[in-house]
């Protein structure tokens, strides 16, 4: 049994929902295939099973016998609890994103064991590897789950339940760094970052995680409007 695959579980129905939501995975289109998805989330299929399953329940995903996992068409929205929201700007969405995971890195630290962050490492290390040939799936898979990572191996189970809410409306975003010719130089640092971590060294890696979202400014610039939309939360009820 792997360790905490009911979180892992949660990451990847949150990270798919989110993609629906944001139309990376179309409605009524199929998913990358079961090994697919384990590679690029890089868990076991067991894992992605149980997920989907989940998903299944909630209304969002069915099968076809011999054919794979399909996109139901309907508002995905509807699977969030609507109740008690308030409304924030992508920004103030981001730039809490940004203190959340970057606070995290320390805890990481402290509390993260050696083959958690090997495995965090082999994620970084097979997208760059293999780049060139990855999907815009793998790519915003990687993205999307980066800073949710980093929150759950904190051991704190706010920051990571405070992320994975967060990642329902940063996903528009994500897909635009996924995009932008410069993304690979963002893979780079998470690699610098995670050594960092493997060193056990939280200021070393504050320090790159600083380097990450200057990158991503720049290559964010001119995206003023999409920064000023309004979103609802569930975080406070």
């Amino acid at each position: 049994m792997e360790k905490n695959t009911q979180t892992t579980v949660e990451r990847i129905v949150e990270t798919i929902l989110a993609g629906i939501e944001k139309g990376t995975f179309s409605q009524g289109s199929a998913l990358p295939a079961q090994r697919q998805l384990a590679e690029y989330f890089d868990v076991s299929r067991n894992v992605v099973r149980e997920a989907i399953k989940v998903l299944e329940g909630l209304g969002v995903l069915y099968s076809k016998q011999g054919s794979g996992i399909y996109v139901r068409q309907g508002n995905v929205s509807q699977v969030r609890t609507k109740t008690h929201q308030k409304t924030y700007t992508l920004r103030q969405i981001i730039d809490l994103c940004r203190m959340v995971w970057q606070s995290s890195v320390f805890a990481v630290v402290k509390n993260a064991e050696d083959d958690e962050l090997m495995h965090l490492k082999k994620m970084n290390d097979n997208i760059i590897k293999n780049y060139t040939s990855s999907s815009v799936h793998q790519r915003f898979i990687y993205e999307s789950s980066f800073g949710m990572s980093i929150c759950q191996l904190s051991q704190n189970p706010l920051a990571d339940e405070l992320m994975k809410e967060l990642l329902k409306v940063t996903a528009e975003l994500d897909y635009k760094i996924i995009a932008h010719s410069d993304y690979r130089d963002v893979l780079n640092i998470d690699s610098s970052i995670i050594d960092a971590l493997i060193a056990r060294d939280g200021y070393r890696a504050f320090f790159w995680g600083n380097e990450r979202d200057v990158k991503i400014e720049q290559m964010i610039t001119g995206c003023d409007e999409l920064m000023c939309k309004m979103y609802k939360l569930n975080i406070f009820q």
